[in-house]
Order: structure tokens, then C-alpha cells, then sequence
């Protein structure tokens, strides 16, 4: 079992980072990206842009001498609004993901996403709110379970094991 350090260096390393957490692990998951230096982004709808985002946020460091850039921007799966005639929320997110992910390429900022999951049938299978996409997009996949974060995917290597974590 890896060390808690270990979480934040593949959370640093990775470009798109995934944290899914049942409703009863929502206060490891609020530890965790406390220590994530993030800017948490307001609802997303069919016209919201990241790189409008970006500006307006470098507008806003200027404007109030902020002096720390934060490196990842924190979105949460439950942000996502779904309008009249849109086909599904799964769609939105999809199509959303898609679309932050491609505009973040060329900036220095990584994209942190939370999900909530959930059990099917009680067994050990976990599904993620809103579709798959992000598990898909994401460099770093981790499932906070008890008082540990299952490492589902990850492409520096080493998937399929667990960092205990501790909230020190």
C-alpha cells in the first residue's frame, strides 16, 4: 500500500485527474482537494468556455494582486446543468469533458474532476454519475472506498492498488 504523498504526485503528474467517492466518503474527497492548489469552476452549460474562464480568472489575479496561480481547475460532475432539448445529461458531460479537455491542451492547467459513484447490485463494481467519459478522458482514475483511494487507472503505471490515506 502506497503512502498519501503518492495521491497528490499522480494528481500533480497527471493532465486530467478523476476522484469518484460515495456520498460517504464526501469528506476525504473535500480533504483531498484541499490540498490540490484548484480553482473550482460554477455550473457548465452548452455555452460555457474554459478559455473564457482562464481570462477572466488571470483578469481577476491582476485586478486583486493575487499572487498564487492555482494549477488545476476542480469540476464536479454535479455542476453540470442540462437545458431544455438537450438529449441527456450524459451527453452534456460528455460533450463538455470533450470540449474543456480540448481547450485546455495549450495552457498550463490540469483539470481535476470529482464524481460521485455508485454500487450496482452490492457488489464491488462501481459506476460513475454521468457516464463513463471522464474514466475514459482521464490520465489518473482513483475511487476513495473507507479510509483508502483504489488507483483504477493510471498512466505513469502501477494501477490497481491502493494508498491509504492519511489526513495529516
Amino acid at each position: 500500500m502506497e503512502p498519501t504523498e503518492y495521491l497528490f504526485e499522480l494528481i500533480n503528474k497527471s493532465n486530467i485527474s478523476l476522484l469518484g467517492y460515495t456520498f460517504k466518503e464526501e469528506r476525504i474527497k473535500d480533504e483531498i482537494i484541499s490540498k490540490v492548489s484548484h480553482i473550482e469552476l460554477p455550473e457548465i452549460n452548452s455555452s460555457f468556455s474554459i478559455l473564457s474562464y482562464i481570462r477572466d480568472s488571470k483578469i481577476d489575479t491582476i485586478l486583486n494582486n493575487k499572487t498564487e496561480t492555482p494549477t488545476h481547475f476542480l469540476l464536479d460532475i454535479n455542476n453540470f446543468m442540462v437545458g431544455r432539448g438537450e438529449t441527456s445529461r450524459a451527453n452534456v458531460i460528455k460533450n463538455s469533458l470533450q470540449r474543456i479537455a480540448t481547450e485546455l491542451i495549450d495552457t498550463n492547467f490540469k483539470l481535476l474532476i470529482t464524481c460521485p459513484i455508485y454500487n450496482t447490485m452490492g457488489n464491488d463494481d462501481y459506476n460513475f454519475s454521468g457516464g463513463n467519459t471522464g474514466l475514459y478522458m482521464a490520465d489518473f482514475v482513483g475511487i476513495i472506498r473507507e479510509d483508502r483511494v483504489r488507483i483504477m487507472k493510471n498512466r505513469e503505471g502501477g494501477s490497481q492498488i491502493d494508498i491509504k490515506y492519511d489526513s495529516k
